[in-house]
């Protein structure tokens, strides 16, 4: 072989392996930019798996937030309302009483039957309303006790007995509030039928 002929033979190893090189250089390349993608898409998801959960996790603080602040509303809004219910349910439950008197006359003999079961002295002081009076004084006409009449203004109905120590509330005031927590389950149970879908906006603001 001359000395061209192994020139020449160099250049085409030399060449090979250039192109051998090349070819290598381009693979590694794809393949460290087919990594890179990778890694970039898995930091992506990841990213955007994150952001989803603090987004669902933002909603479900403001929806807490939102729903606490309705049921301390809706709380106050129904207390005022129980109040006055129960205010005008009172002065509803008086005016019937004082205008069936005879049903009156009845609930207070039933009253004043209880207190003489309880008093043991004869003097007897009893506290009324002043338009219950009449009502009062044919009451007590059917008992032989010494009976002191007190009419106040402050008691909306019924009466109320000292006899030395004991003290006998027979008021329609007090009647009505040893019945209020009844009263107050009744008016809930209303409130709680009247708002029992109250909560369906929650599964909307989900979707």
């Amino acid at each position: 072989m001359g000395l061209e002929e192994i020139i020449s033979e160099l250049q085409k190893e030399s060449n090979q392996e250039y192109d051998n090189i090349i070819q290598s250089a381009k693979i590694m390349a794809l393949k460290a930019i087919s990594e890179k993608k990778s890694q970039l898409d898995n930091q992506y998801n990841e990213k955007r798996i994150n952001f989803d959960n603090d987004l669902f996790k933002q909603k479900k603080k403001m929806i807490a937030k939102i729903d606490l602040e309705r049921i301390k509303e809706k709380q106050n809004i129904e207390s005022k309302l129980i109040d006055e219910i129960i205010i005008e349910t009172f002065d509803d439950f008086v005016n019937y009483l004082r205008n069936n008197k005879e049903k009156y006359l009845n609930l207070l003999n039933n009253l004043m039957e209880k207190t003489i079961s309880i008093i043991d002295q004869n003097k007897i002081e009893i506290s009324f309303n002043n338009e219950d009076e009449n009502l009062i004084k044919k009451l007590i006409s059917n008992y032989k006790y010494d009976f002191e009449l007190k009419p106040s203004n402050k008691i909306k109905g019924g009466f109320i007995c000292i006899s030395g120590n004991s003290y006998i509330d027979n008021s329609l005031e007090t009647i009505f509030l040893n019945n209020k927590i009844e009263i107050i389950k009744i008016i809930r149970n209303y409130f709680e039928k009247a708002n029992e879908d109250s909560n369906e906006w929650k599964d909307q603001f989900y979707k």
